[in-house]
């Protein structure tokens, strides 16, 4: 009995799943160049484009596979374009044996600790000896409680100079890692 051919969308989600999963296991994945995979993009493309115009029985698998190794590499490319650490204007980027500026914005609203106060920034642009750069990346700051920070709020711009430390892994197995997202 052929269950896959009554649920289509769980069979095209399956290789898209596996090209992200592959951009997450596989190390230094962001480091493959962009025209390698637009150039397999466009190679299955253009073989899905071939065989769907003439398909014999010898040769319809090229197109369900050409189709899967597509949506490997989408998943993939999807995963690559999101991936913010490797921008060439990523914050991190910068020298920091400068003297750093960071222009950053909130882009959610500030939770309430019992001792601080914990919000996510955007970063906009970063000053390097007073000469200014776009720049882009998240930063999870905490601030303790007092009268200034309770004003912050949704999109509220704010300048620092305190150099951002990478976040520490989890101590605990299965606990969320905030540095991998």
């Amino acid at each position: 009995m052929k269950i896959w051919t009554r649920f289509p969308f769980v069979r095209l989600l399956f290789p898209l799943i596996t090209g992200i999963v592959a951009f997450r296991l596989i190390p230094d994945a962001s480091r493959v160049p962009a025209w390698t995979l637009i150039a397999g993009c466009a190679v299955s493309f253009a073989v899905l484009l071939i065989m769907s115009r003439k398909q014999t029985y010898r040769t319809r698998w090229l197109f369900g596979f050409s189709l899967n190794i597509l949506l490997i590499l989408l998943g993939f490319v999807i995963s690559w374009a999101g991936s913010q650490r490797d921008y060439h204007s990523h914050f991190s980027k910068f020298d920091s044996n400068s003297d750093l500026v960071y222009e950053a914005y909130l882009v959610e609203p500030p939770a309430q600790r019992p001792n601080s106060v914990k919000f996510t920034l955007q970063v906009k642009r970063v000053s390097v000896n007073g000469k200014s750069f776009p720049a882009k990346g998240r930063i999870i700051a905490y601030a303790g409680k007092d009268s200034l920070v309770t004003l912050l709020d949704y999109g509220t711009g704010i300048l620092f100079s305190e150099k951002p430390q990478l976040l520490r892994p989890p101590s605990n197995p299965g606990e969320f890692d905030y540095a991998r997202y």
